[in-house]
């Protein structure tokens, strides 16, 4: 899915996929917690935090307000 999404429009163009104001549950059986942001490049999870990094115009951005993260 991911990396799909982050597919550029152009050779060299690198992408993001920048999931914000989601609920994370990450597995580890730790409480939910709410996540700013989340960048996933390529097939990776590149950062996962508080503050909300700015995304270029080529970055695909998904507001995933009310949704859990798995």
């Amino acid at each position: 899915f991911a990396s799909a999404a982050c597919r550029g429009l152009g050779e060299g163009i690198p992408m993001s996929l920048v999931i914000r104001n989601g609920t994370l549950i990450d597995g580890s059986g730790k409480a939910p917690y709410f996540c700013e942001a989340i960048v996933v490049e390529g097939n990776r999870i590149k950062e996962v935090g508080k503050a909300t990094p700015g995304a270029s115009p080529n970055d695909t951005v998904i507001d995933a307000k009310g949704k859990a993260l798995v």
